[in-house]
């Protein structure tokens, strides 16, 4: 139940991140904008996404984990009754803003909860579960988005993000219990709290864990923000066949994580990190070698980032299982040290998706350069960090 109620909660995040995006297209017309306007409700989803969770990780250290979740629940709720009334754009961003606010406590609050509850031998195969949550329902979502607008409109997705957020609500309430034992009501000060966020930032391996796992999930936002453009505006596909196609690429990580689950005990972590970087940097480098010579293709770049996305499905989880396993022995800087890579994660996905979003979304190369650029970040951070 309790790793259950963390990945609905894990994916309710990525559901609000990625779900609305076939609307896109068709909320410029609604709202009265323009595209780059409506591209821009992603970076600040994911900024205050990745700065709530800065607050969410200290704070469930202190209150504990599931009064944290509860108050990230109902900011959630109410950020998306602001979405689903918006009349404008101007509204719109500013439940955009509140949504991200909320939902930072599944993220931070969720992997401190994992991190409480499950041994070390263990860690690592409840983050691959998780991680599924993060990194692919965002892909997946569009398709369940398309399908929703298609009855109801682009306000419908919204709604239905409103009744699954208080579904869990109420799960969370009837059901966790608390998983911090070292909780203490009057350990918190703001002095100790910059004092842990210090030690954390003096951990190498962890800050190159945190940055390669940053970048890779920065390749994930930029499709995000750019993909139902580029294939529902430019190349006239349908919403529907635009998630049908997200989905085949997302099966890629499927691929990723379920090899690692077979195989991890006949190649060492090392080889394993070696084997998914050389996949990603070469489907990378393809996309844009592709991307140079032919025009817009949806079937070119579908290829290359389910290559993409099968070196993701191993990656994402190693890097944060390690990143996070820097602290094992720091019990009391567990949710800071999640909070801490969350925040990496979420901010540079918005630096690199608003980058990517303010560029003509009208061919493939700026999408498949920021691929490009991410995957050998991602490479640099990880062989640095000794």
């Amino acid at each position: 139940m309790l790793l259950f109620l963390v990945i609905t909660s894990l994916a309710t995040a990525q559901l609000a991140m990625s779900m609305y995006t076939p609307s896109m297209p068709a909320m410029v017309t609604a709202l009265h904008t323009s595209g780059q306007l409506v591209r821009l409700s992603l970076p600040i989803f994911f900024f205050s996404l990745g700065g709530s969770q800065l607050a969410y990780g200290p704070l469930s250290d202190y209150v504990g984990r599931r009064k944290a979740m509860l108050l990230g629940i109902g900011y959630f709720i109410l950020g998306s009754i602001l979405c689903v009334s918006a009349l404008d754009i101007q509204l719109f961003l500013v439940g955009r803003f509140v949504e991200g606010l909320g939902i930072g406590c599944a993220l931070t609050v969720g992997r401190a909860i994992i991190r409480d509850s499950f041994a070390a031998k263990h860690l690592y195969y409840a983050n691959i579960c998780t991680m599924m949550a993060v990194t692919v329902v965002p892909v997946i979502a569009p398709f369940v988005g398309a399908y929703i607008a298609t009855l109801y409109g682009w306000r419908g997705n919204f709604a239905a993000m409103i009744l699954v957020a208080g579904i869990i609500l109420f799960f969370y309430l009837r059901f966790f219990k608390e998983t911090n034992i070292h909780l203490s009501y009057k350990r918190f000060s703001f002095l100790r709290l910059r004092n842990e966020y210090k030690d954390i930032c003096k951990n190498r391996a962890f800050l190159c864990y945190t940055l390669s796992g940053a970048m890779l999930f920065g390749i994930v936002g930029s499709f995000i923000a750019v993909g139902p453009f580029l294939f529902i505006s430019e190349l006239g596909l349908s919403p529907m066949r635009y998630g049908a196609m997200v989905i085949i690429i997302v099966a890629g990580y499927f691929v990723g994580s379920i090899s690692e689950l077979l195989f991890h005990r006949y190649i060492d972590t090392r080889r394993s990190y070696q084997i998914s970087f050389f996949l990603l940097l070469a489907s990378s480098l393809l996309l844009v070698i592709l991307s140079i010579i032919f025009k817009l293709q949806a079937y070119s770049m579908m290829i290359c980032l389910f290559i993409a996305m099968i070196g993701i499905g191993v990656l994402i989880p190693r890097t944060l299982t390690d990143a996070l396993h820097q602290f094992k022995a720091q019990q009391n800087v567990g949710g800071a040290a999640a909070a801490f890579y969350g925040f990496c994660q979420m901010i540079f996905a918005a630096i690199i998706s608003a980058i990517v979003g303010a560029a003509a979304a009208t061919n493939q190369i700026p999408l498949a350069t920021a691929i490009l650029i991410c995957s050998v970040l991602s490479f640099t951070a990880y062989f640095f960090r000794e």
